[in-house]
């Protein structure tokens, strides 16, 4: 990496720390209800037990990014199989960026340590000085003490809900399910106007004899799963993009100026997670117990 690059992304990583921290959260959301307004401190709330932050390193939170648009990328090029064949290509799928303030609310309330029977598993207002509406998608994994489940299998998770999904869904988002499949989770992967992902992720002792509770959470800005609203537009990739001009890497995905995140330098963990990125996921019980809302 370049000495200008890395200067340009410590520059943009202050702006984001001043924001965050010049942002008047309660004002933001009715009734002070947004997560950083609620739980103004970092660290575990008070029902927390044994809890153990899993802090995402720089390469963990490009590979996450690079996850979510090998998978756009791949809908976007009309390869991806649903219920009925496969599903249309997408002429505006965007790429993803990496947005910290997105990830810092998302940790904020993963930090609250919310219980698997708990009936409200999503925070009440997430909003960004960015995004006035954020979307949301939660895991959940019953673990040992000592283990932790790869994220990548949660976003993997996600993404095998593509095998429910029906191209009139893709031209208007009725709902989060279809019949008893849960959608909702890939629909807000590909949704095809976002452009910004932040996520965090904590272990904690879970309310269920000697397990251990692992809880995923990545916020998607601005945030997908509107009702009566494509998904994206059916078309060859990238004519409908702004510029009308694909990404250079991932060419069914629209080129953007945004991603200032984007790692030059990979190292052996990045390299090696890319390539494990396969389209043969995981079955139903398969490597974690699983729960997702």
């Amino acid at each position: 990496m370049t000495k200008l690059n890395k200067m340009f992304r410590f520059i943009m990583l202050l702006r984001i720390v001043y924001s965050v921290v010049a942002v008047d959260y309660c004002s933001l959301c009715d009734n002070g209800s947004h997560t950083l307004c609620l739980y103004p401190k970092d660290g575990p709330g008070p029902n927390c037990l044994e809890y153990k932050k899993v802090s995402l390193s720089s390469d963990e939170k490009q590979y996450i990014v690079d996850l979510h648009n090998d998978i756009r990328n791949f809908v976007a090029s009309g390869e991806t199989k649903g219920k009925l064949g496969v599903l249309p290509p997408a002429a505006n799928m965007m790429p993803l960026e990496w947005d910290e303030e997105l990830a810092i609310i998302a940790q904020r309330w993963v930090d609250q340590c919310i219980p698997l029977n708990a009936s409200r598993q999503h925070d009440l207002c997430r909003q960004t000085s960015r995004y006035k509406y954020v979307g949301q998608n939660v895991a959940s994994s019953l673990v040992n003490k000592d283990e932790v489940t790869e994220f990548d299998i949660f976003i993997l998770k996600w993404h095998q809900a593509a095998e429910n999904v029906i191209p009139s869904d893709i031209k208007s988002f009725e709902g989060l399910y279809r019949g008893r499949k849960v959608i909702g989770h890939y629909s807000q992967m590909i949704w095809a106007n976002s452009r910004a992902i932040g996520c965090g992720i904590a272990i904690y002792k879970a309310k269920l004899g000697d397990f251990y509770q692992e809880k995923f959470i990545c916020n998607y800005g601005p945030g997908g799963n509107v009702a009566g609203q494509p998904i994206y537009i059916k078309g060859k990739p990238c004519s409908k993009c702004p510029n009308h001009k694909c990404d250079s890497s991932l060419n069914n995905l629209c080129q953007s100026g945004l991603l200032s995140n984007n790692i030059e330098e990979k190292n052996d963990f990045h390299l090696r997670s890319r390539n494990r990125l396969t389209y043969n996921l995981p079955k139903d019980g398969d490597e974690c117990v699983c729960w997702f809302d």
